[in-house]
């Protein structure tokens, strides 16, 4: 289960930050119930900066702030065979994770066009009391706000759907 938060920001927060990696991910499939995505993070490393495998395929469910979500690892055989049936461009992440009072912060900048943070949690109710760290920067909560959904971002300027 993925409990998570979302925020669109005006810009990333001035610090240093944990991590960066470069990340192209596109949708397999993506509906308002589901979505199978694949992923490449380059470099590729875990919280502890150890590098990990770059290729990921994910399935997450419908929701907003609660759904399930599956993660596993690919080959790079088995990422390109995925990606090479897919007419569309990735979208492109500027990646950043930050460490805030016992949470990581994920921070990407999608298409270099706009920017987005997201927390997990252990649980809904630390996730509805917990307070974003750097108030200043946020735009708005987009936690169930659909049009920030990157299945449907993908869906929007990819596929050129209306969502």
């Amino acid at each position: 289960m993925e409990i998570e938060r979302k925020w669109l920001l005006k810009a990333f927060p001035v610090g240093q930050h944990k991590t960066h990696c470069y990340i192209f991910q596109t949708y397999l499939a993506s509906y308002d119930d589901c979505e199978i995505r694949i992923r490449y993070c380059e470099p590729a490393l875990d919280h502890k900066n150890k590098p990990v495998s770059p290729y990921k395929f994910t399935y997450k469910s419908g929701g907003d702030l609660c759904r399930n979500e599956v993660e596993k690892e690919l080959t790079a055989q088995q990422f390109d065979e995925l990606k090479r049936t897919i007419p569309y461009p990735a979208i492109s992440k500027n990646f950043y994770t930050y460490e805030y009072d016992g949470h990581t912060i994920e921070i990407s900048k999608v298409d270099d066009d706009w920017i987005y943070a997201e927390v997990e949690f252990n649980n809904k109710l630390e996730a509805i009391n917990y307070d974003f760290p750097w108030p200043s920067l946020v735009i708005e909560d987009v936690t169930e706000n659909k049009e920030y959904k990157m299945k449907n971002y993908w869906r929007k300027t990819r596929l050129k759907e209306e969502i």
